[in-house]
């Protein structure tokens, strides 16, 4: 078949780092731990070629540089589409 579909789940590190260019001033936040999970397919349209579209979740928490004792909580989900080649 053409078509196949996928799943994954996984963890991610991140870190937050703003900067004010005017003011010629960055701050940088902690590493913090996030994760992500997410579903897509792999259409094969040649025998090396496919199509990776996926929907992907994404959770991050990070200190927040502007007030200190608070955590900033970042989810949101983004759309992507892959061209990959097989050899």
């Amino acid at each position: 078949a053409p078509v196949t579909y996928f799943g994954f789940i996984g963890g991610n590190l991140n870190q937050l780092k703003i900067e004010m260019i005017a003011a010629n001033q960055s701050m940088s936040t902690d590493h913090k731990l996030g994760w992500h999970i997410g579903v897509g397919l792999d259409y094969a349209f040649h025998d090396q070629w496919s199509l990776r579209p996926k929907l992907n979740y994404q959770a991050l928490t990070s200190n927040n540089p502007f007030i200190p004792a608070n955590d900033v909580k970042l989810q949101y989900v983004s759309l992507g589409i892959g061209l990959l080649r097989s050899f």
